[in-house]
């Protein structure tokens, strides 16, 4: 039943993900659904994706 509502879940994601300019995905494959506790480290993990993705950011606004 979960691994339904994961797939299900994922498709939404990718179809919501389609027509984005940029997407910022950091690595949390080793962090479980459940692992609230590890908020902090994913905050952090999001944050490094962030900068490692500003320069195309910056592309794409002095494309506007």
């Amino acid at each position: 039943m979960m691994q339904s509502i994961y797939i299900t879940t994922h498709s939404l994601a990718l179809n919501n993900m389609a027509d984005a300019d940029i997407v910022i995905e950091p690595d949390l494959a080793h962090i479980g659904a459940s692992e609230f506790h590890r908020a902090p480290e994913m905050l952090e993990l999001g944050e490094e994706a962030t900068r490692e993705t500003l320069p195309e950011i910056t592309s794409k606004l002095g494309e506007l």
